[in-house]
Parts: structure tokens; C-alpha cells; sequence
């Protein structure tokens, strides 16, 4: 897919060249202030969407996933990046309220998405140059993606309509349950 807006939703201050960088906050490298669950963008257009380090933020991160669903291309692709559960970095950050495992965010991204890949960054031990060794090869050589420190989803084959497979009990009211999705 050619032409469409790269979205850099949560930049923060990090913001990526080549990609519009959305922030609800006014900070150098954002060009666009804006709630990630209410995005000032059209239905249908991005060619990409990144969203770091963002979504485990969000009690519902199934507001901001639908924002990006909804101005996703088709053909677009949809990359993010979360703390893996067990890592220091899910558990220091008192903003974080929405902490899931590897195969609950694959779940929850596969209603969105035909592909789902999920590839770990990171090892959890870092003090140990024998325990970090020993998690690259176990996250890169065997894939067992929870001794890495945060995992990167790559999402492509946008669904024509999302479906929930999983809703946490304090979202059974927004989302009531769907029939697609099977018993919960």
C-alpha cells in the first residue's frame, strides 16, 4: 500500500521520523494533540500505525484499539509494543493498569487482525551476562517469549469488523458479550 498517513500514536517524547506523531500532550516532536481513543484522523487511511509503549496505559485499551482499527487502511499494519508481564518495566510504572501475557494480547489483537507475530525485545535479566545470554537464546533461538522484557506485535490483515474474544470483567457492560466470539 503507498500514500496514507503513518500514525505514531503516544509518542511522547520519542517521536519517529517519516510518522505523524500523536500525543495527548504538547511536547516537542508531537504534531498532532489529540486522544489516542478519539483520533482526528479518516476512517480507512493510515498506511501504518505504531503505538509503544501506550496501550497497557488504558483500562480499556479496546477504545484505543478500535480507534486504530477504524483509521487503519486494509492493508495496513499495525505494530505495538507492550511490557512483557513478568519484567520490571509492567510492574514499576504505576500507570500501567492493563498488564496481559503474550497469548492474551495475541488474542485480543487476533479479533482485530488476520496476523498476529509476536517477537520479544529485551531479556528480564540484565545484571548476569550469563542469565542474559541464556534469555536471548531461550526469547530469539527458542521463542519463549516470556523471559524477554517487552514484546513487539505486528498486526496485518485488518478484520472487516472486530470481534472481542476476551473482555475483562470490568468492561462486561460496555462490551456486552458478542455471539461470534463463543461463551466466555
Amino acid at each position: 500500500m503507498t500514500g496514507g498517513p503513518r500514525l505514531n500514536l503516544g509518542s511522547g517524547n520519542e517521536p519517529l521520523g517519516g510518522h505523524v506523531n500523536v500525543d495527548r500532550r504538547r511536547v516537542p516532536g508531537v504534531q498532532v494533540v489529540a486522544d489516542v481513543q478519539a483520533l482526528p484522523f479518516t476512517s480507512g487511511t493510515a498506511r501504518e500505525v505504531r503505538a509503544s509503549s501506550l496501550l497497557e496505559h488504558f483500562t480499556d485499551p479496546y477504545a484505543v484499539l478500535d480507534e486504530v482499527h477504524r483509521t487503519l487502511h486494509p492493508e495496513g499494519r499495525f505494530v505495538m509494543r507492550v511490557p512483557a508481564l513478568w519484567s520490571w518495566a509492567a510492574h514499576l510504572d504505576q500507570t500501567h493498569v492493563f498488564l496481559a501475557d503474550a497469548k492474551l494480547w495475541r488474542e485480543i489483537l487476533s479479533g482485530y487482525f488476520g496476523r498476529v507475530r509476536a517477537d520479544p525485545e529485551g531479556v528480564r535479566y540484565r545484571d548476569s551476562k550469563l542469565l542474559a545470554a541464556l534469555c536471548l537464546v531461550a526469547t530469539r533461538g527458542l521463542r519463549l517469549l516470556e523471559f524477554a522484557d517487552a514484546w513487539r506485535f505486528t498486526c496485518e490483515g485488518k478484520r472487516a469488523q472486530a470481534v472481542r474474544a476476551y473482555v475483562p470483567w470490568w468492561l462486561e457492560e460496555k462490551y456486552p458479550a458478542d455471539p461470534r466470539s463463543g461463551p466466555r
